[in-house]
């Protein structure tokens, strides 16, 4: 047999094979390896990014809900003044009575005489109290405004006022309700009410 590869042939293709090992580790394999080091910084990047977008999101739901509980203390705010402020409640009490269509015959109000009182008479008073009472009572930090109306309309009118009663800007308690019937289908109403300051 003869030999099929001769010394020139044999050469030729270790040359080959050692030019292609050398492309391969000079060339191809650093442009190989840059680019799966890419691939891998992009994947991580992408990670980090969605990462960041979800911080984002939370972030910008925690200013959603900063907002609104900021708007609910100053609704809560506004619910209970600091000052007893009586005459822009009576305008909004009045409004509401003759916005809905009944006649007010009239509104008083008191302030509850155990808060007018000086701090001696409350001392005073708080001291026989605590003598008499076995349980003691937890006492409101607000200040209670009691008011009194009078007022005229039919029965759609007097679900609107309680309508908006309800939705007026300062917190308001309607623990009395008296109704009875007048002439010309009208209903003769008495409400006892309560507002608060601090």
């Amino acid at each position: 047999m003869k030999n099929i590869l001769n010394k020139p042939v044999i050469i030729t293709i270790l040359i080959f094979l050692a030019c292609y090992i050398g492309l391969y580790y000079i060339i191809a394999k650093p442009r190989l390896c840059a680019f799966w080091n890419r691939y891998k910084a992009l994947t991580e990047n992408q990670t980090q990014i969605s990462g960041l977008l979800a911080k984002k999101e939370a972030l910008t739901k925690l200013q959603k809900d900063e907002k609104r509980i900021d708007d609910a203390l100053n609704l809560a705010q506004n619910l209970i003044p600091k000052t007893k402020s009586t005459s822009d409640f009576l305008i909004q009490i009045e409004a509401a009575v003759t916005g809905t269509g009944n006649n007010m015959k009239s509104i008083n109000m008191n302030e509850s005489a155990a808060q007018t009182q000086t701090k001696e008479e409350a001392e005073e008073t708080t001291t026989q109290k605590k003598a008499q009472q076995t349980q003691p009572k937890e006492e409101s930090p607000y200040k209670t405004i009691t008011f009194s109306i009078s007022m005229e309309g039919n029965f759609k009118q007097l679900l609107d006022f309680l309508a908006l009663a309800e939705s007026l800007s300062r917190l308001t308690n309607l623990p009395t309700i008296t109704i009875t019937p007048s002439q010309n289908n009208l209903l003769q109403t008495k409400i006892d009410g309560e507002i608060y300051y601090k």
